[in-house]
């Protein structure tokens, strides 16, 4: 079916929809409609101070395609309508994944805030459409060698991405030793603790 609507030659497009009318009609200018009033209509007197009560009556000049070709444009445009829709609600829920997924992608190292450890992103799986079941999970290898999968957000209010500060360092086993239990550290006699610093005890 041919849905090119051509209107009769000299027809203008109105702003009533599916019809069109003519641009030289004495009646309604071209604009498909001309203003009656209910003067003749009414059962009570008019008064001119009131002014005539005006209503828009179409016009003959009108003319419309045949039905089956309006519902087949109108069925059309509602379909694509429909498709704008899901598009956008898709372009939503990706934006949403991605917001989720945030900085990290397959190889990158990552700090983990809640687990306190850092893992490494072996793959990012999407799946689905988003709208219908929003699908997406993260393939992580952590510290230990253990692997895991799943689909928390990044979450930087939570540490994710920065490790805490670095504490001071461990004190070395030997040290801990001597100050455990080395009686000349320890010694009641500031002599013996003095001369025990420098070597000769």
């Amino acid at each position: 079916m041919d849905l090119t609507i051509t209107p009769p030659e000299g027809y203008r497009k109105t702003r009533m929809p599916w019809l069109w009318a003519l641009a030289s009609c004495d009646v309604c200018g071209g604009s498909g409609e001309y203003l009656v009033d209910d003067h003749d209509d009414r059962d009570e007197p008019w008064d001119p101070e009131d002014g005539p009560l005006l209503y828009p009556q179409p016009c003959d000049c009108l003319w419309a395609p045949e039905p089956e070709v309006t519902r087949t444009i109108e069925e059309q445009n509602r379909r694509e309508r429909e498709r704008e829709q899901q598009r956008q609600r898709d372009a939503r829920a990706w934006a949403e994944i991605d917001a989720a997924i945030g900085p990290r992608r397959a190889g990158g190292t990552y700090w983990d805030g809640a687990r306190q450890g850092w893992y490494f992103v072996e793959a990012i799986y999407t799946a689905g459409r988003p709208t219908d079941r929003p699908a997406w999970w993260i393939g992580v290898r952590w510290a230990d060698g253990t692997r895991s999968t799943h689909s928390t957000p990044w979450n930087p209010q939570a540490g994710d991405g920065q490790p805490p500060p670095p504490g001071p360092a461990p004190e070395p086993p030997e040290l801990r030793h001597r100050r455990t239990h080395c009686r000349r550290c320890t010694s009641r006699f500031a002599l013996v603790r003095a001369a025990h610093r420098i070597g000769l005890l």
